[in-house]
């Protein structure tokens, strides 16, 4: 779980060209969805969409989607971290 923390450093400074963009924040939301299964005996959940698919985490009564947390991590900054989320939301 401490893990989390350095992907948060990362996407807080490191810099990710556009081609790189899908890719590394899909690996890394993989990760962390396996992060918390490891840590919660969760486990994955494909849920078939119109668009596609969704990888989802499922812990008991809780169902995330990792990838789009990871997402939304990229997207909003140092201020939405997955360690955080994971303490105060998942483990809570």
């Amino acid at each position: 779980v401490d893990s989390l923390k350095e992907i948060d450093r990362f996407l807080n400074h490191g810099s990710i060209s556009v081609e790189e963009q899908g890719r590394l924040i899909y690996g890394l939301g993989v990760y962390f969805g396996q992060v918390v299964i490891d840590a919660t005996g969760g486990e994955w959940e494909i849920e078939h969409l119109p668009t596609g698919i969704e990888l989802r985490v499922v812990i008991g009564e809780i169902s995330i989607s990792p990838v789009i947390r990871v997402t939304e991590k990229y997207h909003h900054g140092p201020d939405d971290s997955l360690y955080a989320y994971f303490v105060k939301e998942i483990a809570k």
